[in-house]
């Protein structure tokens, strides 16, 4: 897992380069949650990790399907095939037919953060404080927190709410 910060993110391509002379067969990464020990780092704008995830796209077509994998856990992975024209308008128009969210930021649905002293976060990209542990029930929360409920809603979340894109990518709240 290679974590991209705005310091680091001009060694990712040549990480991943050497990864594979050296045969490893998979790599990951995520842009850093700016909270905590990283709060004070520099944010990476939309504009650079768009320009990021590209290089990464162009890096896998020249190594080929027997190089390394490049790990897609980025919702923002799917805008970026959209924009290349690998995501089939018909695949996109059943999935907005059916208004099910079938991929994209996991946030309020399969992740939650549980941080050192105790707060229940919705995400660890942004501040989304929504109880305390122990005092406050896990699941009680999980399943009925406002914060929650609105966060699992595309409808809800800016931009998405007009974007043909939201069952499928549902944006990054942070």
């Amino acid at each position: 897992m290679y974590t991209v910060c705005k310091e680091n993110m001009k060694y990712l391509i040549p990480a991943i380069e050497q990864l594979n002379n050296l045969g490893i067969p998979q790599i990951d990464f995520a842009r850093v949650a700016l909270k905590g020990g990283a709060g004070d780092m520099e944010r990476i704008e939309p504009k650079e990790y768009r320009h990021l995830l590209n290089d990464v796209y162009h890096l896998e077509k020249r190594l080929g399907k027997d190089s390394i994998s490049v790990g897609k856990k980025d919702p923002l992975w799917k805008l970026l095939y959209y924009e290349k024209g690998e995501l089939a308008e018909k695949d996109i128009s059943d999935i907005r037919k059916n208004k099910k969210i079938i991929s994209g930021c996991p946030c309020g649905f399969t992740s939650l953060t549980v941080l050192q002293d105790g707060r229940l976060d919705i995400c660890s990209r942004f501040d989304s404080t929504i109880a305390l542990l122990p005092e406050n029930d896990i699941f009680k929360e999980y399943n009925e927190h406002f914060k929650l409920k609105k966060i699992r809603n595309p409808l809800m979340i800016e931009g998405c709410a007009i974007c043909k894109l939201k069952y499928l990518c549902r944006g990054c709240p942070a």
